[in-house]
């Protein structure tokens, strides 16, 4: 089954029910194939359009690298796999957001651990 257009309830039921990342669209995978890149580290000012990230401007990156030993490889599965539900959560949040920028991606072991989403008040 391929990827339903964002914002739709059928891509919320699919995320929930496991989607595998070859279901992703091409923007999903490659955000995949960038956190993995980057392993430990941060991922700022990513561009979101209908619930998609944008890859122009390209977000910027920063790598953070441990001293005192071997830095540990992505434990992230090769080839098609099970989103894990962190990553299920991540997409979510960018079909709730819609259109917008995400200022901060935080990646542990090569997947998003914690957003940042800057907005206006609205008080």
């Amino acid at each position: 089954m391929s990827f339903v257009p964002c914002g739709t309830p059928c891509m919320k039921e699919k995320l929930h029910k496991g989607i595998r990342s070859s279901e992703l669209p091409e923007p999903c995978r490659r955000f995949l194939r960038l956190t993995r890149e980057v392993n430990f580290g941060s991922i700022l000012d990513l561009h979101v359009r209908d619930g998609l990230p944008v890859w122009r401007p390209r977000p910027r990156i920063v790598q953070v690298h441990k001293m005192d030993g071997a830095q540990d490889p992505p434990r992230l599965p090769r080839g098609d796999f099970v989103l894990k539900d962190g990553t299920v959560r991540f997409f979510e949040l960018l079909l709730e957001m819609g259109t917008g920028v995400v200022t901060e991606i935080k990646v542990t072991h090569g997947l998003p651990a914690f957003v940042s989403i800057e907005s206006e008040a609205r008080v």
